[in-house]
């Protein structure tokens, strides 16, 4: 595996970890994980890319190696972040950005309300989410109450290669060795000698408030940058289809959708050498 660094930066009232590959790299992306996830997500990916390729990886709030939140973690939270972490990483140039899941969502949006900052996007399941029934508001809002008020604090585990397992149950692709690697980049161990996963269990709380994909098609419609979409077998939402993939891209100006097969939401783990290989081609692009 090509090894990595930590540095830190200062993001408002958070200290924010960035993990970077070859930072002596001549081509800068950044690379952006979905929830309850951490940057250590693109360990298997950056090994298949390019050797002059710099890949700096920040660890959202509440995940990995960056602090918690004292409040709840909203989406625009996320936003308010890529804004300031972009000034911190790039802030002469417009970004290349890989975003994964919600980190690809995050960074679609921000390409559309500030469009000077992006030179090319590239989301992997990052295609928004479906629109919720209004009837469902007050449901909603009663688990959210719930869930905020008794917050279930994460189980332990007893050690790493139980938390492996936990991987492999949710991902019948991920071999052992990588369950391993992963496990260990999204734990921590306690004082007791247990372990528990690294990101703030907050972020399984239920969001108080409804989507309506029409106000992030306003934004998909601002994106000026070349943008690709890469799907896998199984997008995330599941119910969202590839019809409705279809109907979003055309918001795009100079945007693309290909899907690679026999993977998961976690394409980044189940088929890295082929989603370098569509990134390749597309940021080399002229």
């Amino acid at each position: 595996m090509r090894p990595s660094i930590s540095r830190f930066v200062q993001i408002r009232h958070l200290r924010y970890h960035l993990r970077v590959w070859n930072p002596e790299g001549q081509k800068l992306f950044v690379a952006l994980h979905g929830i309850r996830d951490a940057s250590a997500t693109f360990q298997f990916l950056v090994d298949a890319l390019p050797a002059d390729w710099c890949i700096v990886a920040p660890d959202w709030r509440g995940h990995g190696k960056t602090e918690w939140d004292k409040e709840e973690y909203f989406f625009q939270h996320y936003l308010s972040d890529l804004d300031l972490l972009l000034d911190a990483i790039t802030p002469d140039a417009p970004a290349r950005i890989i975003g994964h899941s919600m980190g690809g969502n995050v960074s679609m949006v921000y390409a559309g309300i500030k469009p000077q900052r992006v030179a090319r996007i590239a989301a992997l399941d990052g295609f928004g989410l479906y629109d919720d029934d209004p009837k469902t508001f007050p449901v909603r809002l009663r688990r959210w109450l719930t869930q905020r008020h008794a917050l279930v604090p994460h189980r332990g585990y007893p050690d790493i290669s139980e938390m492996a397992k936990r991987l492999r149950a949710g991902n019948a692709r991920l071999d052992e060795a990588r369950a391993l690697f992963l496990a260990k980049e999204l734990a921590v161990e306690l004082p007791n000698g247990t372990w528990r996963w690294a990101f703030d269990p907050q972020h399984r709380v239920i969001h108080p408030y409804l989507y309506h994909f029409p106000e992030w098609g306003a934004a998909f419609e601002g994106i000026t940058a070349p943008a690709l979409w890469i799907g896998s077998d199984r997008a995330a939402p599941p119910n969202l289809t590839q019809t409705l993939i279809a109907e979003r891209l055309k918001l795009l100006k100079h945007g693309r959708y290909v899907h690679i097969p026999e993977t998961g939401h976690n394409l980044q783990h189940d088929a890295p050498e082929r989603v370098a290989a569509l990134l390749i081609g597309f940021f080399d692009e002229s």
